[in-house]
């Protein structure tokens, strides 16, 4: 059901403070791979992974691909990164 601010978002009023304290980590830390991400913003992986998603998608976050020279078992992580031309909330 649309809202009266305008269509439905992928993500809802939570997801917006999701977004927020996503965005703010990796401004403050810079980038970071999705499982660190995680430790830091104590969101479940669900939750980041969605919010995550909806940021690259709306171009807030950008997500590289693996250092082909960071080699160890398993896949290699892609590292996130705020977006700068994204912009910031002012208070």
């Amino acid at each position: 059901m649309p809202s009266k601010d305008g269509p439905p978002t992928r993500l809802g009023r939570a997801g917006r403070g999701h977004r927020e304290l996503v965005l703010e980590l990796l401004r403050r830390h810079g980038s970071l791979s999705r499982s660190r991400l995680g430790d830091l913003s104590g969101l479940s992986r669900t939750t980041l992974y969605d919010t995550v998603a909806a940021l690259v998608d709306d171009g807030a976050v950008v997500a590289s691909p693996p250092d082909p020279v960071r080699r160890g078992p398993g896949r290699p992580a892609q590292e996130l990164t705020a977006c700068p031309e994204a912009g910031r909330a002012v208070d």
